[in-house]
């Protein structure tokens, strides 16, 4: 015979609680704020990086109003390791290697929208993954570095030149005549750009295959 205590109802055991790395980031206050610090630093290097170039590398300084994208005054490109990396200021009104010209105002929308994507990227992860945020940081770095230069100037500050005056192989060219290994100038926030996306496609190239779930035998 059941007695009184026999028939208590019992109290749920407790939930078990998901270890703190498989936590949506989202959920951590401390990781949000690395985050936006890391790509806040990137960032403010970038912006800084542009402006001591405009005023320091050209014979005079380059003034940028916003209401007009002047033309840059002629200048030997500046030195930094020889035959490796040089300093020569462009403005591009476009996009990667120029593309798209003239459409400001359509590459700030899309910038604005790839914010968006990439914070929601971000709040997707889990706490553990430390690679992918990492390089969504470096991507949304370099999304705000040259958007701000859209909105602010009406085109996109570049200096970096790779291996200045280094020409192709075996008469080799570019489509358009280029003959140098490297025609094309960029900034900081290019870079960043490129290193977080490679960052992105080798997380995902290595990243561990699922176990293959067995098939279950026939009945006999």
């Amino acid at each position: 015979m059941a007695t009184a205590t026999d028939t208590k109802p019992q109290p749920d055991p407790p939930s078990p609680t998901a270890p703190p790395g498989d936590k949506p980031a989202y959920r951590r206050p401390g990781l949000i704020a690395l985050f936006v610090v890391i790509a806040a630093a990137l960032l403010t290097g970038d912006l800084v990086f542009k402006s001591w170039s405009f005023a320091n590398v050209a014979d005079q300084p380059v003034t940028l109003d916003g209401a007009t994208v002047p033309d840059i005054p002629y200048h030997q490109p500046t030195t930094v390791i020889p035959n490796t990396l040089a300093l020569q200021l462009t403005l591009n009104e476009g996009a990667l290697f120029g593309m798209g010209q003239g459409n400001r105002w359509l590459f700030v929308v899309i910038s604005i929208a790839a914010v968006g994507i990439i914070s929601w990227m971000f709040a997707s992860t889990l706490a553990r993954q430390h690679w992918t945020q990492t390089a969504l940081a470096l991507i949304l770095a370099g999304a705000l570095g040259n958007m701000v230069d859209r909105v602010l100037y009406g085109a996109v500050r570049d200096m970096l030149y790779l291996f200045p005056g280094v020409s192709l192989p075996n008469g080799w060219s570019w489509p358009g005549g280029q003959t140098e290994v490297y025609p094309w100038i960029f900034n900081l926030a290019d870079v960043f750009l490129v290193v977080g996306l490679a960052m992105l496609a080798l997380g995902i190239f290595f990243a561990p295959k699922p176990p293959k779930k067995s098939k279950p035998n026939p009945a006999v």
